[in-house]
């Protein structure tokens, strides 16, 4: 669990989308569940 506390994803995220491939080396991939919209950079204070 600690390897999937550390991913860190940038936006945009689309559901199904693949975040990471041979989690753990398990074979399986860690798959997006949400959309994830990108924030504008000119909107930030």
């Amino acid at each position: 669990m600690v390897e999937i506390a550390e991913i860190e994803v940038k936006a945009p995220v689309k559901i199904g989308q693949a975040i990471k491939d041979d989690l753990m080396g398990t074979g399986v991939s860690l798959v997006a569940t949400r959309n994830i919209k990108r924030v504008d950079s000119n909107l930030r204070s």
